[in-house]
């Protein structure tokens, strides 16, 4: 139950609301159990002849102790489970703006679907402990201490009967309790792996369908979801176990109750109104005791998603401001690696790197797969730090920069675009503060993208689909890249971001960022040479390190690597021509 201290803060925050929450329990509860008193009197009276006005008297007075009661138990639900709403809205967003925080490394070990069943389910039990389990806790501990107050009145020998069993309660409570814990916590972790699955499953449809694995994907769910229900039918045994365990021990106190206070009545040592009053106090008692159940069970479930909870709320991101970071505005385009490594999970991608690229240049780097081109770039904007050596801009080491001015000076458009349910518009207008047309405008046209938006039939304000379904592949990646320009970026970094777009497209692209040179600095992955022939400076990566690095005609008058790749890629070019127009013969035949 440690992990729900962790409240402890939102609570603090609605303090007067949660206390007078408790003080309308507190009345609430009072008046009501002062119902059976009266009662006692009445029947007392009653039993040695009561007239009729003083039978009103005692009606009216337990009809208004009722009206009285449910107007403070109104006041009570109100308050309590308003208050639980609003610290279900602050955990929410806090736990919102917390992932936001975290750094990549977060998000290449942890699954998309298991936060959002953090995010959903587990925070939705949550808010039953702050609302319902409060509110009724609360209730139960009232009921009971007034409950033994008057009952001990009445008669302190039946009252320690009644309170007999209470040891045999407390462990049902305590062994009953860890069950439903574990229970609870092995539900939620289904869940999570179950969305996951969900959520690839719904993000990957067209590969699911392209590969015929419907019935396949089908059976897996049918699977997960046969554990999940069986995690949930073990909880639901526990849970089901637990309130007749409870009401058990309850009615073997009742019955006791009933024989030895029997007997007093018959003996003389107790009225019957006060036996009355006693089995209605006792009888108040057993709700509490059948509602601790539900309520330990509230706070199972809840402390266990709560724990799962804080295990994201602990996450530290790994790249953030340093103390000593200095008060820069803007950064420069001059871009230098010295010494550069990084590691990833125990293998090193990059090795001892030194590598300058000044300021207006455009820069290409190229490879084969694997070479650390894509780790080389996220550098920059430092996704990740190097695991020895540096990186710096304009002369000051990356660490040195604030975040949010360094990686508001770099466009940058990955391998795998990314575009929101929204229009083309407000995609390509992501980073501005103040949305400017005129700017999408302009953005557009550099990307090449402004003509085949104008074939829209809603042009700009055209609605994409998830992840933008509604449009080709090229036609994505020159969205993403008028998102990069439309900033107007120090640093520009292209990372195999035009692989999708045919090649005189490219061209006509590439000629529009040139536009910028002398300001901007430009890098580039690409694994298309052809496109990057006119960079300033061409590196060849080979397994982490720079194997080659000069111009495109320098590089094939040194016929290394850089020749050979190119050579490779203009046969495969003319094969595909070759081939294109043979199929054009056959069809002319």
């Amino acid at each position: 139950m440690n992990s729900l201290y962790r409240l402890k803060p939102y609570f603090v925050k609605y303090k007067w609301a949660v206390f007078s929450g408790l003080i309308f329990v507190v009345i609430a509860h009072s008046v009501i159990l002062t119902v059976p008193w009266v009662v006692k009197y009445a029947v007392d009276a009653i039993e040695s002849g009561l007239p009729a006005s003083k039978l009103a008297y005692y009606a009216s007075l337990i009809l208004g102790l009722t009206l009285v009661q449910g107007v403070f138990r109104f006041l009570m639900r109100r308050v309590l489970i308003g208050t639980s709403r609003k610290i279900e809205y602050d955990l929410r967003n806090d736990f919102f703006s917390h992932i936001q925080r975290l750094s990549f490394g977060f998000y290449n070990r942890t699954s998309t679907g298991d936060l959002m069943a953090r995010a959903t389910n587990d925070l939705n039990s949550v808010r039953d402990v702050v609302g319902p389990g409060l509110m009724y806790s609360s209730s139960t501990i009232v009921a009971v201490v007034v409950s033994l107050y008057w009952m001990i009145r009445i008669d302190l020998v039946l009252t320690a009967v009644s309170l007999a069993l209470m040891p045999a309660l407390a462990v049902i409570v305590n062994r009953m309790g860890r069950a439903l814990h574990k229970a609870h916590r092995k539900v939620q972790d289904h869940f999570s792996f179950m969305s996951t699955m969900v959520q690839e499953n719904l993000g990957g449809v067209r590969v699911v369908k392209a590969y015929g694995q419907e019935e396949n994907e089908i059976g897996r769910f049918a699977d997960l979801n046969e554990e999940y229900v069986g995690l949930n039918m073990r909880s639901a045994r526990l849970t089901a176990m637990f309130r007749p365990m409870l009401r058990l021990v309850s009615t073997v106190g009742l019955v006791a109750v009933l024989w030895i206070g029997g007997l007093k009545i018959m003996n003389g040592g107790m009225t019957i109104g006060e036996f009355v009053a006693f089995m209605e106090y006792l009888a108040m008692l057993t709700w509490p005791m059948l509602a601790t159940g539900w309520v330990i069970n509230l706070f199972q479930r809840g402390a266990a998603s709560m724990a799962r909870l804080n295990a994201i709320m602990d996450e530290e991101p790994d790249i953030e401001d340093a103390p000593d970071a200095l008060p820069i505005k803007q950064i420069d385009g001059d871009i230098r690696f010295e010494n550069v490594s990084f590691s990833y999970n125990g293998t090193e991608v990059l090795k001892d790197l030194s590598i300058s690229i000044p300021k207006g240049k455009t820069v290409a780097i190229v490879g084969r797969t694997g070479s650390g081109k894509t780790t080389l770039v996220n550098l920059i904007p430092r996704f990740f730090d190097p695991s020895a050596g540096s990186v710096t801009i304009g002369g000051t080491d990356l660490k040195k920069i604030p975040l949010k001015v360094l990686r508001s000076g770099i466009g940058y458009v990955p391998q795998e675009t990314f575009l929101f349910s929204d229009t083309i518009e407000e995609n390509i207008a992501y980073g501005l503060i103040d949305k400017d047309s005129d700017r999408v405008r302009r953005a557009a046209a550099i990307a090449h993208l402004s003509g085949d938006i104008e074939e829209f039939p809603k042009k700009y304000e055209t609605l994409l689909g998830e992840r933008g379904v509604n449009l080709s592949g090229g036609q994505r990646q020159r969205t993403a890249i008028s998102r990069a320009l439309i900033l107007d970026p120090e640093i520009l970094i292209l990372d195999d971001s035009l692989s999708s777009v045919d090649a005189d497209t490219e061209v006509e692209i590439l000629k529009g960022l040139s536009g910028a040179n002398g300001r901007r600095t430009t890098v580039i992955v690409s694994h298309r040479l052809s496109s990057v022939i006119d960079a300033d400076e061409i590196l060849v990566m080979d397994r982490g390190g720079i194997a080659e690095r000069g111009s495109h005609a320098e590089l094939l008058a040194a016929g290394g690597l850089y020749a050979s790749m190119y050579e490779k890629q203009l046969i495969a070019a003319e094969l595909d021509a070759n081939a294109e127009n043979g199929d054009a013969d056959d069809g002319a035949g």
